[in-house]
């Protein structure tokens, strides 16, 4: 079956961070040694996520949204009827250990939490990968991106770079009930004026087998740490009925911990290609 499929290419897309993401990725960086000494694993798994998250955007952290400005938000919030029972000093609590990109979207959701709580939408922009994916869909423009990130943010700040475009979308994570999925798919496959599909890697391994045929361009945002999840995914495009060649192409953050990501995953799927050989 695999010989009928038209021809897969796969490239990798390195993205310059930002200067302002740079410099976070440092300090994340240099934190990060300091707390090397201390051995502690649970600390340890805390910082390769936090490098990983410096690598795709600095919105994945809460810098812009202050100590200050979330107190003033949590006074807001007590104004809104679904919290007007609520502890103030919970509602920070919360606040506090939310990213800048959760609480840009609840300035949103919240009628009380007004323009003047908010930050320029342009923040989304604000990353090397960011940028990289603009100029793929300007230079994709007659052919449909399927796009795959682990995060959830991530894909939500996908919609808000989509949104700010013009750009038509769907979206599906793990969240997406099962009853709707398929109706998404179908949606995506039938409708040709959606040129974009945000797939979270953890819902394309539900096993329900989502094909995603109508996509030509497949966008690896991020990588899973377990890179079949990911091949998993790129399956949805490249599978039976696809009638396009498809192009596969990852996005590394030059210089961060994605690139030694990079190799361990090319390893992983050397072995297993090798097994796969010694087993015919």
């Amino acid at each position: 079956v695999m010989k009928d499929l038209p021809k897969k290419t796969e490239r990798i897309e390195w993205c310059e961070m930002t200067e302002s993401q740079s410099t976070h990725y440092r300090s994340v960086l240099q934190r990060s040694q300091a707390l090397a000494t201390q051995a502690v694993t649970s600390t340890a798994s805390k910082v390769l996520m936090d490098l990983r998250k410096a690598a795709i955007h600095p919105v994945l952290f809460r810098r812009e949204f202050t100590d200050a400005l979330i107190k003033e938000m949590a006074r807001a919030c007590k104004q809104d009827e679904q919290f007007r029972d609520a502890n103030e000093a919970y509602i920070i609590e919360d606040m506090s250990v939310m990213t800048d990109s959760e609480l840009q979207h609840a300035r949103r959701t919240f009628n009380h939490l007004s323009t003047k709580f908010s930050q320029p939408d342009d923040m989304f922009l604000n990353s090397g990968k960011i940028k990289k994916f603009v100029e793929l869909l300007d230079g994709e423009t007659k052919r449909r991106a399927l796009v795959l990130s682990q995060f959830t943010q991530v894909l939500d700040i996908l919609r808000a770079v989509l949104d700010m475009r013009g750009t038509k979308y769907l979206i599906l994570t793990g969240q997406t009930a099962f009853d709707a999925r398929l109706g998404l798919v179908d949606e995506f496959n039938q409708d040709e004026s959606i040129s974009v599909f945000l797939l979270s890697t953890n819902a394309s391994s539900s096993g329900m087998g989502l094909n995603l045929t109508a996509a030509s361009v497949v966008i690896l945002f991020d990588q899973n740490l377990n890179p079949h999840n990911d091949k998993q995914a790129v399956d949805c495009a490249y599978s039976i009925g696809q009638q396009n060649d498809v192009d596969v192409i990852k996005l590394i953050s030059k210089g961060t911990i994605e690139v030694l990501h990079l190799h361990t995953e090319q390893s992983r799927l050397l072995i297993t290609d090798c097994r796969r050989i010694s087993c015919v």
